[in-house]
Parts: structure tokens; C-alpha cells; sequence
């Protein structure tokens, strides 16, 4: 899968500076053997990771199955085996004593379908696409022409980056928020990005060849609606639109006891749950606000969930997840992979029921 991903853009660079990327085991100087730029092309870190994988074990992808889809994984509870339906070169199925999600985070693509609805029904006669599927062929999608980029994050840098220096006319970024990676940047190549801060997609031009914008407001509940009555805006003889609007995680071959309650945790982890006396711990920001009372909804993403405990499913102990978090998610892989492994090999026991509602309430009061 990082294969197919890296021909789409092989013209990327990481977003992240290598500095949070380098594994102790294996050193940048180790394999490169020269100093290094900040930032490093997609194809180096693919060929840094591979090359640490098997390093001490050339045969480490000896037993990996490729080109094979999970169909579908059940647990049969009197056998304590997991059930595995699989296809691929061959369909076939399997049973197994463990079992780890370990999918990632751009499982399945995120479509805004409020907007995808508008593009649709007002017949919009341009190119609509999540970024995902920009494709190899990107160059000849943008090339002399006018883009729209739906999304404010790193998706929607890389594409507009890429967008013009592969001679894209002019590239628009619609940001509903207007506090993403995109607002941040204050110069872009040649004057050809320009970013609509606090603004979304409601409607089509007269010609189907264009889109309509409006200002965006947070309400009263922390979700943006559109202002009525405001200035709208029109970008005209629009050729393709982009949803940078990022990924879900992919449960859906997991039998439903086998996932995680995600992200629905609020009603455990309440203000009631807390204990009486806690108090949030002196900050920055103390003496302006004093102590500030816990809102209902969880933070996200999850630190951590009632029926999990360190990524591990309290309800099936053999099943576990490995979740990307953080600002440094290679990392936090390899931490999490090790963790797991301590678990499976018995290094790391379940702890009682008690024990484990314990360390979950203790971790989240940490973490606020």
C-alpha cells in the first residue's frame, strides 16, 4: 500500500522533519552516510524503513502475505481462534490465536458529503475527486488550468505545492476553520495559491463551470454553519476539485465485537465520572481562567477508551489495536508495536478489571 501511495505523488516530500523520524537502531548517518535535508523526499524515508525492517533479518517479509484484502475476521469464543476470510491470488480462510488491527489511519477516504451533495446537484460540470485519487496522471489534471482545494491541512499543502510546479493556472484553498496548516503559510510559489480563510462550498456558478463560497461561523455547539446573508464569493471556470479532507479508520472487516467502542466514550468518561475534588493542575492560563470545569465530550483523538486498555480489547485480551498518535507517528508506532508485543508474549499481563479502570481514569486526568 506505501508503494501505490508513493507512485501517486512521487514528487512528495514528508511533512514532518526527519528529526522525528529516526529509529536509534538505525541511524540516519548509518544509512545514508551524509547529512541530510530537513525534510526528505517520500522515496528515502520508504527506503529507510525497509532497510531497517531488515537490517538483522533479511528475510523479515519472508512470511508477509501481499496483494491480499482481510475480508472479514471472527472470533470464535468455545476455539478462542480468530476466524480469517481473505482473497487475493487465492481466497481462502485462516485461524489464528492473535489477532492486530493494525490498519492505519487512511483506511477509508473522508468526503465531505454536505458539499459533495452540492457539487452533484447543481450538476457542477468539473472534475471532483479526494486526494487520494489525484493519480499519476496529476500533471495532466492541472496543468494550465484552475483548482479548487476543499481543506486546509497537509493534503491540501502538498497538493498546491505540487499543483504549481506542475503549472497549474491558479489553486484555491477552501478553509472552513481558518486555522489550518494552509492559513499558516504566508507566501506561496509565483502568487498562485490563494487561501479563503473561514469559508465553504454552497453552491454552483450559473454555468456549472464554477463554485460558490460563504463565510463559516462556529454556533453555539461548536459546529460551523454558514452565515446567512453574508458576501458570497464566486470562483469561476473551476476544472477539478479536491477534497483534502483526510481519512477514517477502516474497522469495517472486524466483526462488530471485535471493534472498539470509537469514538462513542463520552458517557464513561463524563464530568460525573471524575472525582469530586479534582482540579486541573496550575498552566499558562490559570490565573486568567481559574479552574476550568470539564466539558462532556472526550478529547480527540481518544487517550483513552473504557473498553480498551493500552490498545488492548478488555472483552477478547487476544485482539489488539495499534493506533498512529501524535505529532511523531512513527514513533509512536514503534512504541506502540513493542507494547503489543510485550502483551502477546505475556511480558505485559492484563491487569484486573479494577486495575485497568484505574490506570485509564489516572492516564486521562493526566492528560488534562
Amino acid at each position: 500500500l506505501f508503494r501505490r501511495c508513493f507512485c501517486r505523488q512521487r514528487c512528495g516530500w514528508t511533512n514532518g522533519p526527519k528529526e522525528t523520524m529516526e529509529f536509534f537502531d538505525h541511524t540516519y548517518q548509518e544509512h545514508f552516510g551524509r547529512a541530510t535535508p530537513m525534510f526528505l523526499p517520500r522515496a528515502r524515508v520508504l527506503e529507510y524503513l525497509l532497510a531497517r525492517c531488515t537490517k538483522n533479518n533479511p528475510g523479515f517479509f519472508d512470511d508477509v502475505r501481499f496483494d491480499t484484502t482481510v475480508e472479514r475476521v471472527r472470533y470464535d469464543e468455545e476455539a478462542e481462534k480468530f476466524l480469517v476470510d481473505l482473497s487475493g491470488e487465492s481466497d481462502s480462510s485462516s485461524s489464528f490465536d492473535v489477532c492486530i488491527w493494525a490498519a492505519g489511519e487512511n483506511g477509508r477516504p473522508h468526503v465531505p458529503s454536505k458539499i459533495d451533495h452540492i457539487l452533484k446537484s447543481g450538476g457542477f460540470q468539473g472534475k471532483v475527486m479526494h486526494s487520494s485519487k489525484a493519480g499519476s496522471n496529476f500533471d495532466e489534471r492541472v496543468r494550465g488550468k484552475n483548482l479548487v482545494l476543499v481543506g486546509d491541512s497537509s493534503s491540501a499543502e502538498d497538493l498546491a505545492l505540487q499543483a504549481v510546479k506542475l503549472g497549474a493556472a491558479c489553486v484555491d484553498i477552501i478553509s472552513r476553520s481558518g486555522d489550518g496548516i494552509a492559513c499558516e503559510t504566508t507566501s506561496w510559489p509565483m502568487d498562485k495559491v490563494y487561501v479563503h480563510e473561514n469559508k465553504t462550498i454552497t453552491g454552483v456558478a450559473d454555468d456549472r463551470r464554477g463554485v460558490v463560497l460563504s463565510r463559516t461561523k462556529l454556533d453555539d455547539k461548536a459546529k460551523y454553519v454558514t452565515e446567512e446573508g453574508g458576501i458570497r464569493t464566486t470562483l469561476e471556470d473551476v476544472a477539478v476539485v479536491i477534497y483534502c479532507t483526510g481519512y477514517e479508520r477502516n474497522l469495517d472487516m472486524l466483526d462488530a465485537g471485535l471493534r472498539p467502542r470509537l469514538p462513542h466514550f463520552e458517557k464513561h468518561y463524563s464530568e460525573g465520572a471524575l472525582p469530586e475534588d479534582w482540579r486541573m493542575s496550575g498552566n499558562a492560563l490559570s490565573e486568567e481562567f481559574g479552574d476550568v470545569t470539564p466539558g462532556q465530550i472526550a478529547p480527540e483523538p481518544p487517550i483513552v477508551q473504557d473498553d480498551m486498555y493500552r490498545g488492548r480489547l478488555i472483552s477478547i485480551p487476544s485482539m489488539y489495536f495499534i493506533y498512529e498518535q501524535g505529532d511523531s507517528p512513527l514513533l509512536n508506532l514503534d512504541i506502540a508495536a513493542w507494547r503489543t508485543l510485550a502483551m502477546v508474549t505475556g511480558d505485559l499481563p492484563l491487569p484486573p478489571p479494577e486495575e485497568i479502570k484505574r490506570f485509564n481514569m489516572e492516564t486521562l486526568l493526566d492528560a488534562m
